[in-house]
Order: structure tokens, then C-alpha cells, then sequence
């Protein structure tokens, strides 16, 4: 956008001030043919600057469009790759839980297996409390595992769902913010083009407006 600007001033003064000179030096046939020359060759200097600014800035534009969708791709990659990481400690988790209990459940079988054998050995009114003791025990345990099991699952359920909102959330507003973005960019660049534009149209028509004012200088002169 600099250097669109820059070349349109440059050639706008040059042509001017090489109008300018040679309008005071001589008024010949001649003279003013190497002078109409002289601006076309200003005019096409002019407009191979501005084509190659459009060149440029349609490169900036294009580098700032891939920077941007790198940019998308590297927090998708990077949300995708935290959600797969808390799953799978989720389900390690879990996993672990589950032998846990399951050595508990075990271990106390096995108490209460020799609690039978033991009490069996003993007399009847013995073995028949002891009996009852470890039937209550067994219930009671078994009642606090499915109760533990149950909270746990909760919470990991709990935590699965927290972590994928989360992401979500993330992944959400890094795409808006990508796309407000590139938004302002392209507009940026269409604001600059037509302001641009508008100048050289503006060139054109005073450089229109000379000749006919040379042209009609030269009736008068005749």
C-alpha cells in the first residue's frame, strides 16, 4: 500500500513538472510531440508501478491468509490432542478404580471366608453369631463398595463432560477470533484498492483535461 502510494506521487509530480518545463521553453510541432511522448511514457511508468503494488499487496494478502489458517489448524490440533490426553486419563483412571475395588471386594472375601471357617470350628451358638456377624459385615461392605463405585463413576462422568466443554469452548473462540481477523484484513485491502483506484481515475482525467487544453492553446495560436 506504501508503495503504490510512493509511485503514483512520483509519477504524478514527474509528469507535471516535465509538462510544466517543456510548456515554457518552446511552443513548436515538434517540441510538443517529444512532450505528448514524454507523458505517455510517464503514464505507462505509472501504471507497471501500480500493477506491481497490487502484485505485492495481493501477496501480503495471500501470506496473511495461510498464516491465518495455520493458525486454525495449530488450535485445533492442539485442542484435539488435550481432549484425547483427559480422556485418556479419565479412563485410566476408571480402569484403576475398577481393579481397586476389585481387590477390596476380593480381600474381604477372603476374610470372610476363614471368618466361616474359623466360626465353624467353634460351637453352634458360636458359629450361628459369628454367621450373622459376617453376613452383616458382608452386606454392610458390600453396600460401601457400590456406594464408592457409584460416586466414582460420577465424577469421572463429571470430568469428561467438563473437559469436552471445555474444549469446545476453546476450539469456539479461536475459530471467531481467526475469522474476525481475516475479516479486517480483507477489508483493510478492499478500502486501500478503491482509494487507489480513485486516485489514478483522478490522474487520468487531469491528464485528459491537458491535452484538450494544449489542443485548444493551439486553435487559438492558428
Amino acid at each position: 500500500m506504501v508503495l503504490r502510494k510512493i509511485a503514483l506521487s512520483v509519477a504524478v509530480m514527474a509528469a507535471l513538472t516535465s509538462l510544466s518545463v517543456q510548456a515554457q521553453t518552446t511552443k513548436t510541432e515538434k517540441k510538443h510531440e517529444t512532450l505528448k511522448e514524454r507523458i505517455d511514457t510517464l503514464v505507462d511508468k505509472a501504471k507497471a508501478d501500480v500493477k506491481h503494488a497490487e502484485k505485492a499487496t495481493a501477496v501480503t494478502v495471500k501470506k496473511d491468509a495461510q498464516k491465518v489458517k495455520a493458525g486454525v489448524k495449530h488450535a485445533e490440533e492442539k485442542t484435539a490432542a488435550t481432549v484425547k490426553k483427559d480422556a485418556q486419563k479419565v479412563k485410566a483412571g476408571v480402569k484403576h478404580a475398577e481393579k481397586a475395588t476389585a481387590a477390596t471386594v476380593k480381600k474381604d472375601a477372603q476374610k470372610v471366608k476363614a471368618g466361616v471357617k474359623h466360626a465353624e470350628k467353634a460351637t453352634a451358638a458360636t458359629v450361628k453369631k459369628d454367621a450373622q456377624k459376617v453376613k452383616a459385615g458382608v452386606k454392610h461392605a458390600e453396600k460401601a463398595t457400590a456406594a464408592t463405585v457409584k460416586k466414582d463413576a460420577q465424577k469421572v462422568k463429571a470430568g469428561v463432560k467438563h473437559a469436552e466443554a471445555v474444549g469446545k469452548k476453546d476450539l469456539h473462540a479461536g475459530e471467531a477470533k481467526v475469522v474476525k481477523a481475516y475479516d479486517n484484513v480483507k477489508q483493510k485491502v478492499r478500502n486501500t484498492y478503491r482509494k487507489d483506484k480513485a486516485k489514478v481515475k483522478a490522474w487520468e482525467k487531469a491528464r485528459k483535461e491537458r491535452r484538450l487544453c494544449k489542443k485548444q492553446c493551439k486553435a487559438n495560436q492558428k
